[in-house]
């Protein structure tokens, strides 16, 4: 039933072969790749910039002498910083498998070949 999750020996052709089609994914898809984590990123730090001039214009609500607006930036500036860094970390492996990633397996791939 639950053989899927067995790992089953392959030969070093077959190994080879899973390789080689996954660094050719990587270098037909390596600039579109940079280009959308480039948008990505622009678009995250404008949305930033504006939801920091956003909360800076809302008026401030002084019922109980404690800025509403300070707790708010702060939730907001909190919870930015835990997305942006799960978000810098999966765009720095996407970034760093497309500009240099997979190295050692390229120079498996050329001493495959000889």
């Amino acid at each position: 039933m639950l053989r899927f999750l067995q790992s089953r020996s392959t030969s070093d052709s077959e190994y080879i072969h899973r390789i080689s089609k996954t660094i050719e994914f990587w270098d037909r898809w390596r600039k579109s790749i940079l280009f959308v984590s480039l948008i990505a990123l622009v678009g995250i730090l404008g949305f930033l910039a504006w939801l920091a001039n956003f909360l800076d214009g809302v008026p401030a609500n002084n019922a109980l002498a404690i800025n509403i607006n300070k707790i708010h930036l702060g939730i907001a500036f909190g919870l930015g910083v835990t997305f942006g860094l799960h978000l810098h970390s999966v765009m720095g492996y996407i970034i760093s498998s497309a500009v240099g990633g997979y190295r050692s397996e390229r120079m498996l791939l050329k001493l495959y070949a000889e």
